[in-house]
C-alpha cells in the first residue's frame, strides 16, 4: 500500500516539474517573438530580466538596481550620459536608436546631458567624443561597428581607450545569438574606460541598442564607474 502511494506521489511530482519546464519554455518562446512598445523585439523592457531558464522582473532601485553582493563595491557617483549616433543618413527625427538609448537612461534615472549625430569619419567621431567627455561619464556611441568600408567607430575609439571591458563585447555577442544567430559574430561591440569615464560602442539597430542598454550597460554602469574611479 505504501509503495503504491509513494509511486503515485513521485509520478505527480515529476508531472508538475515537467509542466513547469514546459510553461517556462513557451513563455520564453513568446517573449522572443514579442515586439514591445519601445520598438525592441525579443528584449524585455528595462525591468525585465530574461535568462535561459527563468524569467524574473526586478524593479530598479534609485537610481539603479544593484545586487547585494555588489553594493559594497559601488560608490555614490552621479552618472550623466552622452549619446553619439554615428551615421551619415540619420537625423534627430529618424534616429530611433538614439531615442531608445535615451529612454533606457531615463528609465534608470540617468540624465542625458549630450546628444549628437556624426558622420562615419574617424576624426569627426573623435571630436564628438572629446566634447562628450567634458560633460558626461557614461558615453554611448551607436552605429558604425560593422564590417563595411564606412564602419569606423571602433577604429576611432578603441585606440583611445586606457582599459577595455572585454566582457562587454563578449556578453553582447553571446546574448545576440538568441536573436540573430551566428550573425552576431559580425558585431564588434566594444566597451572601455578613458579618463575615468565609461565608453561603449554598440551597433546602430534599435533591437541591438535595447539589448546592450537594458541587459548590460544600465545594470552595471554604477559598478563600472566605481571601479574606474578608485
Amino acid at each position: 500500500m505504501y509503495l503504491i502511494y509513494f509511486i503515485w506521489v513521485s509520478k505527480k511530482f515529476n508531472e508538475t516539474i515537467i509542466s513547469e519546464r514546459i510553461l517556462r519554455r513557451f513563455e520564453m518562446m513568446r517573449l522572443s517573438k514579442t515586439v514591445y512598445s519601445n520598438g525592441s523585439k525579443g528584449v524585455p523592457p528595462p525591468k525585465a530580466v530574461l535568462t535561459r531558464d527563468k524569467i524574473s522582473y526586478n524593479p530598479p532601485t534609485n537610481p539603479i538596481s544593484v545586487s547585494k553582493m555588489k553594493r559594497e563595491h559601488i560608490d555614490p557617483i552621479r552618472i550623466t550620459a552622452a549619446i553619439i549616433t554615428v551615421s551619415s543618413t540619420r537625423t534627430p527625427e529618424t534616429d530611433t536608436s538614439g531615442a531608445r538609448i535615451r529612454d533606457s537612461l531615463k528609465a534608470a534615472q540617468i540624465e542625458t546631458v549630450y546628444y549628437t549625430i556624426v558622420s562615419d569619419r574617424v576624426e569627426l567621431i573623435r571630436d564628438r567624443l572629446f566634447e562628450a567627455e567634458k560633460e558626461a561619464n557614461c558615453i554611448v556611441l551607436n552605429g558604425g561597428t560593422g564590417l563595411t568600408r564606412d564602419d569606423c567607430t571602433i577604429e576611432a575609439i578603441a585606440p583611445l581607450l586606457e582599459k577595455t571591458i572585454d566582457g562587454f563585447g563578449e556578453m553582447f555577442r553571446m546574448n545576440s545569438i538568441q536573436e540573430v544567430g551566428t550573425t552576431a559574430l559580425l558585431s564588434r561591440a566594444v566597451g572601455g574606460i578613458r579618463h575615468g569615464k565609461a565608453i561603449f560602442c554598440i551597433p546602430g539597430s534599435t533591437p541591438a541598442v535595447a539589448l546592450a542598454m537594458d541587459g548590460l550597460i544600465i545594470p552595471e554602469i554604477a559598478h563600472i564607474l566605481s571601479h574606474a574611479n578608485k
